[in-house]
């Protein structure tokens, strides 16, 4: 049968069922429309519109996909925009509103039911240059992947693909660690880095005179009390640290340690009047067991410090210290208590040393006070003096001086040392200024004249 055509071959219909309008052969490089004996529409266009499809009834479908007469997928109309998509899940682009948002194709209305990717088959990379709002953010981890769920931020002038690793301005690895200016640590939930100078952290209020505050809270069923450190959350103008009103508990409202504006710190206080005010008890020294009935001050310390249990100075130059001194092993026989200090006769110095105690083995109270001065220029200790205020007369307080210039005290007990439980207070000062520390170099007891040499 031969071709069919109107005039000038506008329209053919050929043998072999082909229909073609503004051409005289199927080839789809020709301008004009053609349809197939396959069921195949082609339409070739130069410099216009290809295919035009006008829906003159209400919002709706506009055109149906379908494989073996099954509906596959839509494109629909509403109010102007289209929307493209298969059954309740489509993506609907809004002209008006220069957004695209979930579309439920089957009822043609917006949904908010639509996720972006899956976790067996996720989007590859998603760049975004605006806001992006929401009330849930989900990173999944893949195929076991450790790093596959790791959030970075970088800058938009930072190179990510190739030169190296660019600096992460946050960085939230898949087990919940997050570093801020600098990689997060495995040991760490939180990282903070990337600065030299200035500030790492700034707590701001809301508003004016607002409290600022960091809870520590134990986890779980709770078994410890529970720590606020912040400023002002109790007392104006002041930085505290209280704990827990109770076990596990979230009301802090009694500030154990305090920091006023003016410096001025309180323990036990909220409202300390001078640069420390304690109230309560307190222990200083080596010793953690409080002294009973000791009062507001326990001044403790190992029998083996070799330190003061108090020592008072102005700037060295002016010195009060006092210690127990020694607790002699069970000995009957007669001896001396050497004392060798730090205070050197090559100094200007002048000192009042006081042994007190007592001595089982004698029944004796110890009272010896010995007075002098060292004059640099003389090399020695002069114009010094002992008085026995004890009930043992013949009790007495020697000097001598070492290779090195120190002073060393020779105690004589005369009798019995048997348990002899002493203290040593030593004033001194400098009649010439300077800063001396007083210290106790060692001390023993010995039946030699001059122990240390």
């Amino acid at each position: 049968m031969a071709n069919l055509s109107n005039i000038n071959n506008k329209f053919l219909v050929t043998t072999g069922g082909n229909i073609l309008i503004g051409k005289t052969a199927a080839n789809n490089a020709i301008v004009g429309a053609q349809i197939m004996s396959t069921g195949d529409i082609n339409s070739t266009v130069s410099g216009d519109t290809v295919a035009r499809f006008n829906r003159l009834s209400n919002d709706g479908e506009i055109i149906r996909f379908q494989q073996a007469t099954s509906t596959d997928g839509a494109i629909n109309s509403l109010s102007g925009r289209i929307a493209i998509g298969s059954g309740n899940t489509g993506i609907f682009f809004d002209s008006i509103r220069e957004v695209v948002s979930g579309h439920d194709m089957t009822t043609n209305s917006y949904s908010t039911n639509i996720d972006l990717g899956r976790s067996a088959i996720p989007f590859k990379d998603l760049y975004l240059s605006g806001t992006a709002t929401g009330t849930t953010a989900r990173f999944d981890t893949l195929n076991n992947n450790a790093n596959s769920a790791n959030i970075i931020y970088r800058s938009g002038t930072d190179t990510i693909v190739g030169g190296g690793s660019p600096p992460n301005k946050i960085y939230v690895q898949d087990g919940g660690n997050v570093g801020i200016g600098i990689t997060p640590t495995a040991s760490s939930k939180l990282n903070i880095g990337g600065l030299n100078s200035g500030y790492f952290v700034d707590l701001t209020s809301s508003g004016p005179g607002g409290s600022r505050a960091i809870r520590f809270i134990d986890g779980g069923t709770p078994t410890k009390y529970n720590w606020l450190v912040g400023a002002q959350h109790n007392v104006d103008n002041t930085f505290e640290i209280t704990a827990s009103t109770a076990v596990g508990g979230t009301t802090f409202n009694s500030p154990l340690f305090v920091v006023n504006q003016s410096g001025k710190v309180g323990i036990g206080t909220n409202s300390p009047n001078e640069k420390l005010q304690v109230t309560g008890k307190t222990i200083i020294g080596t010793s953690s067991t409080y002294t009973s009935n000791a009062g507001s001050l326990s001044v403790n310390h190992s029998s083996g410090f070799n330190g003061g249990i108090v020592d008072t100075h102005s700037n060295g130059g002016a010195r009060y210290y006092t210690r127990v001194a020694h607790e002699s092993t069970g000995s009957s026989s007669a001896g001396y208590w050497h004392i060798k200090t730090n205070m050197l006769t090559s100094n200007n110095i002048m000192f009042l040393a006081k042994f007190y105690g007592y001595v089982y083995g004698q029944g004796a109270v110890v009272d010896l006070q010995h007075t002098g001065y060292a004059y640099a220029a003389g090399g020695s200790v002069i114009a010094q003096g002992v008085q026995n205020n004890g009930n043992v007369s013949g009790m007495s307080s020697a000097i001598y001086v070492t290779a090195a210039n120190e002073v060393c005290f020779r105690i004589d007990l005369v009798g019995s040392t048997d348990y002899a439980g002493l203290w040593m207070d030593i004033g001194f000062q400098n009649p010439t200024g300077g800063n001396i520390n007083f210290k106790v170099e060692a001390q023993v007891w010995s039946a030699t004249t001059n122990y240390y040499t």
